[in-house]
C-alpha cells in the first residue's frame, strides 16, 4: 500500500489543518512540559504528521520516535480553541507509521504472542492468571526476582506490575437484585482487570445489586481494542469493537458500566471508530462506574457517611478528557465520608501508564510517574483511589519499589469496604 492511497484514504488532513499553532496545547502537554521540544507537543507532533502524510517529510526513526513518545492523554484536546481532534490524528497517524515501516522482530513478537495471542483470548488470559497465581503463591516469584533473570529478559518492569493474583471465577451471565429493583445493567470486564482486579469486579456488583440493579454480564465480550487503536492497528480494534458489540447486542439499551476509564474511552466512541447506527448508540450506554452512581444514585449513600481517613483521589486522564467524569468520583467519595477527600496536587498530568506506554516508553514514563508519586508524599495519604486498572498497577509497582506506606484502590473497593465497615 502506498504512503499516497493511506494519506487520501485514512488520515483526516482537514482535521489536522485545524491546528492554527496557537501553543495552548503546550503547558497541558505532559512530553513537552518535561523537553521543552517543539516535536514533542501536540502541535509539533501535528505539524510532523502534516508533514509525512505529505510526503513533504520521510518516515524515519526520529520522526516515528516522536509520535510514539506521545502518550495520547488528549489533555490538548480540553486546551485547544479550535477543538482540534488530537486522539484521532495521532490514532491515523500511528496507522499510517505501521503501514509503512518494517517491522521489528521484537514488535512483531511482542504483538503476536502477548497482544494478539493473550489480550484477545480470555481463556488463554484465564491460563495465565492461574499460571501467575502459583507463580507468586509458590515463592517462586521472590526467587525469580532475586535471580536477576527478570532484567536479562527485560522483563522486570512488566512483572514488577503484577499485584497479588486473585482465584480466578467464571462470572455469571446474570446476577439479579434480591430486594427492590431499580434496574438492569451490563458490565464490561475488559481484558487484564479481569484476571489481575477481580475483587474490583466483585465489589461493584455487590455495590450495584445493593441499591438495586440486576448486573448482566455478556459471555461474548472481549477486550476494548484500545491497545490496538491506540498502536495502529486498526483492523484489529475494528475485530474487536464488532464482537463486543454483537456480545452486547442482547442487552437492549441497559447501561454499560464500566469500572476501567481506559476501556470506557475506548467504548464511548466505538461510533467514531465505526461508522453505523449500532456503534454510535452503543457509545451513548457507556457509563463509569463512579459517575453512574454520582449521576443516578448519590443521595443513597448520603446517610451512610463512615470516617475514612487519609484519601486522595487520583484521576486519570482517559477518566478526565475523554468520559469527561474526572470530578465525579471525588464528589461521590466526599459524600460518603466524614473527612476531607483530597485530589493530587499534579491531576491534569499523566502518571505515565498510558496502556502500555510505561513499556514502549520506560524512561518518560518513569518521570512522569515520579511527578505522581510526589503529589502522593505531598498529600500526605493513605490510599489512593483511581478508575483505571492501568493507572493503579503503575502507582502500585512505583509505591512498592519505594517503600511507601499508601494503598491504590478502586472507588468500588473503598465504597465496598465503607459500607461493611457499618455492617
Amino acid at each position: 500500500m502506498t504512503q499516497a492511497l493511506l494519506a487520501t484514504d485514512r488520515f483526516p488532513l482537514a482535521d489536522a489543518d485545524k491546528c492554527v499553532q496557537c501553543g495552548l496545547c503546550l503547558p497541558h502537554c505532559p512530553t513537552y512540559r518535561k523537553t521543552g521540544d517543539e516535536n514533542e507537543s501536540p502541535r509539533g507532533r501535528i505539524a510532523l504528521m502534516r508533514a509525512m502524510i505529505r510526503n513533504e517529510l520521510a518516515l524515519t526513526p526520529t520522526l516515528e520516535s516522536h509520535l510514539d513518545r506521545c502518550l495520547a492523554c488528549r489533555h490538548c484536546e480540553a486546551a485547544c480553541p479550535a477543538q482540534v481532534p488530537y486522539g484521532r490524528l495521532i490514532d491515523d497517524a500511528r496507522a499510517f507509521v505501521a503501514a509503512n515501516r518494517r517491522e521489528a522482530w521484537g514488535r512483531r513478537v511482542l504483538w503476536r504472542w502477548v497482544v494478539d495471542g493473550l489480550l484477545v483470548r480470555p481463556h488463554r488470559l484465564g491460563g495465565l492468571g492461574r499460571l501467575l497465581r502459583g507463580y507468586q503463591r509458590s515463592g517462586l516469584q521472590a526467587i525469580v526476582r532475586g535471580s536477576g533473570l527478570l532484567r536479562w529478559l527485560g522483563l522486570a518492569t512488566v512483572e514488577a506490575q503484577l499485584p497479588p493474583m486473585p482465584k480466578l471465577k467464571h462470572y455469571a451471565t446474570v446476577y439479579p437484585v434480591t430486594d427492590a429493583a431499580r434496574g438492569e445493567v451490563t458490565l464490561f470486564l475488559g481484558c487484564i482487570a479481569r484476571i489481575v482486579d477481580q475483587p474490583t469486579i466483585n465489589a461493584a456488583i455487590r455495590i450495584l445489586n445493593t441499591i438495586g440493579y440486576s448486573v448482566h454480564v455478556p459471555p461474548g465480550q472481549n477486550c476494548c481494542g484500545a491497545i490496538h487503536q491506540h498502536a495502529g492497528d486498526i483492523a484489529g480494534a475494528r475485530r474487536l469493537i464488532a464482537q463486543n458489540l454483537k456480545a452486547f447486542a442482547s442487552t437492549g439499551d441497559m447501561p454499560v458500566i464500566t469500572l476501567a476509564s481506559g476501556c470506557g474511552a475506548m467504548l464511548i466512541e466505538y461510533g467514531q471508530h465505526v461508522a453505523t447506527r449500532e456503534a454510535t448508540d452503543f457509545g451513548l450506554r457507556v457509563h463509569d462506574f463512579g459517575a453512574f452512581i454520582e449521576d443516578r444514585h448519590a443521595a443513597l449513600f448520603e446517610d451512610s457517611a463512615t470516617s475514612v481517613d487519609g484519601v486522595a483521589v487520583h484521576e486519570p486522564c482517559s477518566l478526565r478528557n475523554v468520559m469527561q467524569s474526572g470530578k465525579k468520583t471525588h464528589s461521590l467519595l466526599s459524600r460518603i465520608s466524614n473527612t476531607k477527600v483530597d485530589t493530587l496536587s499534579n491531576h491534569a498530568t499523566c502518571c505515565g501508564a498510558a496502556g502500555i506506554y510505561f513499556l514502549t516508553q520506560p524512561a518518560m514514563s518513569e518521570q512522569l510517574r515520579g511527578d505522581t508519586l510526589q503529589s502522593i508524599r505531598d498529600s500526605g495519604c493513605r490510599t489512593v483511589v483511581t478508575s483505571n486498572i492501568g493507572c493503579a498497577l503503575h502507582l502500585a509497582a512505583g509505591i512498592a519499589s519505594r517503600h511507601l506506606d499508601v494503598e491504590v484502590v478502586h472507588p468500588a473497593i473503598l465504597i465496598d469496604r465503607i459500607w461493611r465497615l457499618k455492617g
